[in-house]
């Protein structure tokens, strides 16, 4: 398991429980002082609102970094067995040159035996 997904993932869960307990809290204050409630709460519910839709943008941000990420990584994939592949086939035939060497070599040395 990475450590950097984990500190990732700690970051929005922690903001997330703290954006929670600090709703709860406002809720218990205000029913304790309703007063205070009808002042606060317009404001307390854009806050909200606010926070928890920057945490599932952060969200939604992070699993298209990771689908891209890993598109990337799919297609670095793809052009390193390409070349492996073109790597292979480079050294299939710089074997067969080398056997045609060698037949060359029999060839030239059969006709200096007969020439000679």
């Amino acid at each position: 398991m990475d450590p950097e997904k984990n500190l990732d993932r700690d970051w929005t869960l922690w903001t997330a429980v703290a954006i929670t307990v600090w709703l709860v809290l406002s809720i218990l204050v205000s029913l304790a002082n309703p007063v205070f409630a009808r002042s606060i709460w317009p404001v307390l519910f854009s806050v909200f609102v606010l926070a928890y839709g920057y945490l599932a943008v952060c969200h939604f941000i992070r699993k298209a970094k990771a689908w891209s990420e890993h598109y990337l990584d799919t297609l670095l994939a793809q052009r390193v067995r390409g070349k492996e592949r073109e790597a292979e086939k480079i050294r299939a035939m710089t074997e067969q040159v080398g056997e045609m060497e060698k037949k060359v070599d029999r060839i030239e040395a059969m006709l200096v035996k007969v020439s000679g």
